[in-house]
């Protein structure tokens, strides 16, 4: 491989959220005006697919997997459905929920029919994409194989 893993920060709570908010009230600053836009946990494993000049590389939270260095069957997948990923825009990385039968125990998500992976987000040249409209348009249906 030839590529580097590049890791999804973690997300603030949003408990912390508030919690930062009522400290800054309590030091007389005034609350300011706040978008919150909740998404769904789907209680998957965080892992992402990189498009490159060199082709696509499937990642876990930690590290760059392959078929022989795989997670939970998600490089294999990824390397069956390359021919799509290859028609992606070149530099983009894509963030997502990889669940569904044997991903995560005790989960309802493990319930699925088949493993899924859910996009929540991209990056594309530092920036973070993570509008499902904007997301539809950077990574369109790919039907059934």
């Amino acid at each position: 491989m030839s590529t580097t893993h590049v890791s999804w920060p973690s997300i603030e709570l949003f408990h912390n959220v508030v919690r930062t908010l009522a400290h800054l009230h309590e030091l007389g600053r005034p609350f300011p005006s706040v978008e919150y836009r909740a998404k769904v946990k789907l209680h998957g494993s965080n892992c992402a697919v990189q498009i490159t000049e060199r082709g696509v590389f499937a990642q876990s939270r930690t590290s760059l997997l392959a078929p022989g260095a795989d997670y939970k069957g998600f490089a294999a997948w990824v390397q069956a459905h390359e021919a799509y990923f290859s028609g992606l825009r070149p530099g983009a990385i894509l963030f997502g929920e990889w669940c569904g039968p044997g991903v995560e125990k005790g989960m309802a998500i493990s319930q699925a029919p088949t493993k899924i992976f859910a996009i929540f987000a991209a990056l594309i040249a530092g920036r973070v994409i993570y509008e499902p409209a904007e997301l539809r348009v950077l990574v369109p249906e790919a039907g059934a194989p």
